[in-house]
């Protein structure tokens, strides 16, 4: 099976073809971790990748993935070319993608070991044996570790876990169920933004706010509960537990009736 190397420069739309015939182990991914559907709300462990379905129909796929691939339809590298976004390696089937760090460009003396030895002082690229991420355009899965690490591969694949918009933030904490007159809305972290965001539409479904509060309390007993049906948040931990309510992070075991948070979340298919 042949391999192509190609990279994307910044400010290029196109790719850049570099070497067409590469070892099959350069930049390779662990097809034995397990998948995991990705949600912002499930934390991987070792062992485990996320992957995301049918992400040739997502408008971050980018257009070289969409058709047929045609590495001689590239043109080719120049070793000027050193703004590198990302590198990529293909058989035309499986696409093993890796983000370019500038640590990877190297300036050093190095000796050449095979044949004579040979002394070298060059610029060099070096590569991590895993790749950032894979697709594979016959299941149509991208596989991956880290959302953040594909932000420059893939642009816009970040709004899968966006930030909430001023305005939604601004609506969601004027929300009748809430006190907010003494929470400083110019200290909201950036953990909380992001789960505003995916918290609205819970917000936006409750229909027993006595019921909400008096669950909540059940679990944090610090939190201060008005008139039985709004929630006074003072504090980043108060907004924080109200949006872990919010998305039934909180529960009960059933053996040992011991209360719990549940940090990290799998959906389970029925």
């Amino acid at each position: 099976m042949s391999y192509t190397l190609l990279f994307k420069i910044k400010n290029q739309e196109s790719l850049f073809s570099v070497i067409s015939d590469i070892r099959a182990d350069l930049m390779t991914f662990d097809d034995q971790l397990e998948k995991i559907n990705y949600s912002s709300d499930t934390l991987l462990e070792d062992g485990q990748c996320y992957q995301i379905e049918n992400s040739n129909e997502e408008i971050y796929c980018p257009n070289f993935l969409r058709g047929t691939f045609a590495t001689a339809e590239y043109s080719r590298w120049n070793s000027s070319q050193t703004d590198i976004l990302f590198s990529l390696k293909t058989d035309g089937n499986k696409f093993y993608f890796q983000k370019f760090v500038k640590s990877q460009l190297l300036t050093k003396s190095w000796l050449l070991l095979s044949g004579e030895p040979t002394l070298k002082d060059e610029k060099i690229i070096t590569f991590n044996h895993y790749a950032t991420a894979c697709y594979d355009k016959e299941t149509d899965i991208l596989l991956f570790r880290k959302l953040d690490d594909l932000k420059k591969i893939f642009p816009g694949i970040e709004d899968l876990y966006r930030e909430a918009t001023e305005q939604e933030v601004s609506s969601f904490l004027t929300n009748d169920l809430f006190n907010t007159q003494n929470y400083n809305k110019k200290r909201l972290g950036i953990l909380n933004r992001k789960r505003i965001a995916l918290a609205i539409e819970n917000l936006n479904n409750i229909s027993d706010k006595k019921a909400f509060c008096t669950n909540l309390k059940e679990y944090c007993a610090d939190i201060s509960i008005e008139n039985e049906n709004t929630v006074v948040i003072n504090t980043e931990n108060d907004l924080k537990n109200v949006l872990y309510a919010l998305d039934e992070r909180f529960y009960t075991t059933d053996r040992s009736s011991e209360k719990r948070l549940a940090n990290s979340i799998i959906k389970i298919r029925s």
